[in-house]
């Protein structure tokens, strides 16, 4: 059974933290054990409310210590390098981050979150105006599609959020719009070919 320690918040009520808790909050967890640890939180409320209550006291403890830099020693560098190789860190990008980019054709834009460095391939938000059209085209690889909001025209295929679509390397297109302004999410190369009409 789990060690307990009492400690007293800002209301001056007592709360009961176990030695998982500490460990949690203090980062000395493995990540095993972390996963383990926020998994049964996000199913006990009142331990998520304990968890962030706790994160925020430390945080602000945190922002009253003076800056202060560790030297690093040689087998500490070479540790943390190791463990980068060997898991590299998730790539996190908040939906206020990244930029709106123009696609050349009225009504479209685009936010570029990832590029696959070995394929190229983009996984791209693309913002459609209401009544905006693409022009005739055809696509330069597959391209995959998830609509998360509005409604889009393809080819005489109603696509509404939650629905999915792929098109295959070298398909035409002759008719995208949406008529009330959409939000995709798409995996393509973003090297449509605009055909005449």
């Amino acid at each position: 059974m789990a060690e307990k320690t009492s400690s007293y918040n800002g209301d001056g009520k007592e709360r009961v933290i176990d030695d998982a808790l500490l460990g949690y909050l203090q980062g000395e967890l493995g990540l095993p054990e972390m996963e383990a640890f926020e998994a049964a939180a996000a199913r006990n409320p009142e331990q998520a409310e304990t968890v962030i209550a706790y994160s925020e006291l430390l945080d602000s403890l945190t922002n009253l210590l003076p800056e202060t830099e560790m030297p690093v020693g040689s087998y500490e560098r070479e540790r943390i390098i190791s463990i980068a190789d060997a898991k590299p860190i998730s790539q996190v990008i908040r939906a206020a981050d990244g930029e709106w980019i123009e696609s050349g054709m009225p009504g479209f834009q685009f936010k570029i979150l990832f590029e696959d460095p070995d394929t190229k391939k983009k996984t791209v938000l693309a913002r459609i105006a209401a009544g905006a059209r693409m022009p005739h085209h055809r696509h330069e690889g597959a391209e995959e599609c998830l609509l998360i909001e509005g409604s889009l025209w393809t080819d005489g295929v109603l696509l509404l959020p939650g629905d999915f679509i792929v098109t295959q390397d070298q398909t035409e297109h002759e008719d995208t719009w949406s008529p009330n302004g959409a939000l995709a999410l798409l995996k393509t190369y973003l090297e449509d070919e605009i055909l005449a009409d």
